[in-house]
């Protein structure tokens, strides 16, 4: 067998292993679901640290969600994020909840609508996007996390490949890349996963949620060139329902 069908042996064994299961939410300007992706905010929205109110990159609405492992299974979760160029996120205390928020109420029903927000050169999200489908599927580890290298390597080493080309590369970069937000399953980026560089941040190993680049007619999330943002929680800290230690990170190409 050629190095190129041993990889894809490898690969293919490597996607039957590790799964976690994930929800993918397919959200539009003509969704209904309460789940949503930018417009008004839910509530009053937090103040950032120049004293401006935040806007709401996303609200989730648990009950209308497949059930995932120790996620909630009511309540709503509220991000919000500064109207500026980094979306509010800190490269060097990215779990510092300064100028990015995350909200959770157990009972969220009498959070209202406030205000529409106003048009804004940075929010990556230029339209209010409702979801109208939230689909439960399994994933494997994705290149880039921090957990793939070493196993995935040893699996091709089993496989009686040595190395990866710059074709398997791609196939492996592409196979990785979700169009939808997702809950669950297991963060990629575009450029490094942070954890591998900062051992101190894999505790962080827990997706909360994950908002890739879309260009769609009715589903804009505009994130850099390509970009992916990210939400990271400690697993015992999602357990507990406590969203004060988040790690907030995103990436683009």
């Amino acid at each position: 067998m050629d190095q190129k069908n041993c990889f894809e042996a490898a690969f293919a064994a490597w996607n039957r292993q590790a799964l976690r299961p994930h929800v993918l939410l397919d959200a539009s300007t003509n969704g209904t679901m309460r789940t949503r992706f930018g417009g008004a905010s839910l509530g009053k929205a937090p103040l950032d640290t120049s004293g401006r109110p935040m806007r709401m990159l996303c609200a989730v609405d648990f009950s209308e969600l497949p059930m995932l492992p120790d996620f909630p299974q009511t309540g709503l979760l509220r991000i919000y994020v500064k109207d500026d160029a980094l979306f509010g996120m800190d490269y060097d205390e990215p779990a510092a909840q300064r100028d990015f928020r995350v909200l959770y109420d157990a009972d969220g029903s009498g959070l209202m609508p406030q205000e529409e927000p106003g048009e804004s050169d940075y929010f990556p999200i230029p339209l209010c996007c409702p979801c109208r489908a939230a689909t439960l599927e399994q994933q494997p580890i994705p290149y880039g996390n921090y957990r793939f290298d070493e196993p995935f390597s040893a699996l091709l080493r089993r496989h009686g490949v040595a190395d990866i080309d710059g074709e398997m590369e791609c196939r492996l970069t592409h196979a990785r890349e979700l169009q939808l937000p997702a809950i669950g399953g297991y963060a990629w980026f575009t450029q490094d996963d942070p954890r591998t560089f900062e051992k101190k941040w894999q505790r962080y190993d827990t997706l909360l949620l994950q908002i890739p680049y879309r260009d769609e007619p009715d589903a804009v999330f505009r994130i850099g060139d390509g970009g992916v943002i990210n939400f990271l929680i400690p697993h015992e800290k999602l357990k507990k329902r406590d969203f004060s230690d988040v790690l907030f990170w995103w990436d683009c190409y």
